[in-house]
């Protein structure tokens, strides 16, 4: 018995699920339709609409050639010459980074760096990298693969790549 009022609450409970999303289904549709119904109802139909502007060109012949507009410019001997004086005579000092960071950020005592180079293909060094995302720092291996006048391509000993492509990309540079 119990068995029988367990199947008939299921399908009780089925029925009115299923009544519930017809019913939902029926208010989208007809809202929907009711909208399309409304729009329909508030637009205009498309009308051509005059506008001021007269666009009847003229397409004869020009009785006259206008004629042509003059430039006129200051000779170069009237033109002031304070700005060129200034740049002659003021003196630039060379870009030295150290000494811009102590003259203007106040941060002196800063060790010269010296060059480490020339490397030559084959050579092997250590670099810190730095994670931007997570801002984590960690050492690499890596291998000069390719050396040209104005650049060295190092690769990390574990990254497989394509050597022609890499000296394809290092000689554009």
């Amino acid at each position: 018995m119990e068995n029988k009022n367990f199947f008939t609450t299921t399908a009780w409970i089925i029925t009115i699920v299923l009544i519930v999303i017809c019913c939902c289904c029926f208010i989208v549709l007809a809202g929907g339709l009711g909208g399309l119904y409304y729009i329909g109802s508030q637009a205009t139909p498309f009308a051509p609409v005059s506008t001021p502007f007269n666009f009847n060109f003229d397409t004869s012949t020009p009785t006259s050639i206008p004629t042509p507009v003059e430039i006129t410019r200051v000779p170069v001997e009237n033109i002031p010459t304070d700005t060129l004086k200034t740049l002659e005579t003021s003196i630039v000092p060379v870009n030295d980074l150290r000494d811009l960071a102590c003259r203007l950020e106040n941060k002196c005592n800063i060790p010269e760096t010296l060059p480490s180079g020339p490397y030559k293909g084959g050579d092997k060094s250590q670099f810190w990298l730095t994670n931007t995302d997570n801002h984590e720092s960690f050492q690499i291996k890596a291998t000069l693969e390719y050396v040209t006048d104005h650049a060295y391509f190092w690769v990390e000993d574990s990254v497989k790549y394509d050597q022609g492509e890499a000296k394809k990309l290092v000689d554009t540079f």
